[in-house]
């Protein structure tokens, strides 16, 4: 189809790599109170159970909703082609740059 590599394909790639790593940091500071909690050595009372269950209930809404934006990023990149021409790579970086432009400022 192309002869240079898909901006759009390599930025879709970038953003799923930074979700990844951002999916991994959340999952450990999320474990670890609910770790500690789990164990019985810190904070144990009516209130601790609850706010605990609360915890897991957004820690369960919160993989949830990553992992249906990883599904879709993944979906994405699987119907955008590593190569294109070199007219529409033009027009990638017009408009990823454009947007990075306009994002950097809200």
């Amino acid at each position: 189809m192309g002869d240079v590599d898909n901006p759009k394909y390599e930025y879709l790639k970038n953003l799923q790599e930074r979700v990844h790593k951002i999916q991994g940091e959340m999952e450990k500071k999320l474990n670890k109170p609910a770790a500690a909690m789990d164990s019985g050595k810190v904070w144990t009372s009516k209130t601790a159970t609850a706010w605990k269950g609360r915890l897991d209930e957004n820690v369960r809404a919160y993989n949830t909703a990553l992992g249906a934006l990883d599904d879709e990023l993944s979906a994405v990149l699987a119907s955008t082609p590593r190569k294109c021409s070199q007219e529409e790579a033009d027009k990638w970086y017009r408009e990823l740059n454009a947007y990075n432009r306009t994002m950097r400022f809200q």
